[in-house]
């Protein structure tokens, strides 16, 4: 029997560009999308499932066209910032702290142009100086038109046989939907 990671969070980012209440994401041994569904206040816990409090999306993308990544600190901080794929020099695949590859096939960046790489700190550094950002509109604009630009076939988000990494988001104003200061991102994978 093929065991499946689940995963359950406070909220997830779907495909469709909604949120998910108490949803459950499960993956396959190869870390592909199995499904996601929406259990709402029906959820509960469960042997085997991983909870964890905030959001759950699905990795950034950084996409570089031409020069492969040479610079092992760029390559880190692009990792803190929730980048799980990123174009590398054949060969070479970065790993995240869990030891996932980080990377974006080749042939699914026909002419892409650079994404910012650096998405999360742009977010803490506008936070910083009080500014307010509505977490629906930043996810659509720094997570789904990215992917769709690049038109990856791994990742961008949780449907089904993907493989885009899961990031937890916290530090969010859940009755406005807006990020606070304290916001937070992790990779869980």
């Amino acid at each position: 029997m093929i065991e499946r990671r689940r995963i359950a969070a406070h909220f997830a980012w779907s495909p469709q560009g909604t949120f998910l209440h108490m949803p459950l994401l499960e993956l396959d041994d190869d870390l592909r999308v199995v499904s996601i569904s929406e259990h709402g206040d029906a959820f509960t816990e469960s042997a085997g499932v991983e909870f964890f409090n905030g959001l759950i999306v699905p990795g950034f993308v950084g996409c570089f066209p031409a020069n492969p990544i040479d610079d092992i600190a760029a390559i880190m901080r692009m990792v803190r910032n929730g980048m799980l794929y990123v174009r590398c020099r054949k060969g070479e695949i970065p790993k995240n702290s869990l030891g996932y590859p980080l990377f974006i096939h080749d042939d699914c960046l026909p002419d892409c142009n650079v994404i910012s790489q650096y998405v999360w700190d742009d977010l803490q550094a506008t936070l910083r100086i009080g500014g307010q950002i509505d977490v629906a509109e930043w996810l659509s604009q720094h997570l789904d038109t990215p992917w769709r630009e690049t038109d990856c076939c791994e990742g961008g988000s949780f449907l089904p046989g993907r493989r885009p990494g899961v990031l937890q988001m916290t530090g969010i104003d859940w009755k406005n939907m807006r990020f606070t200061p304290s916001a937070t991102l992790k990779i869980i994978l």
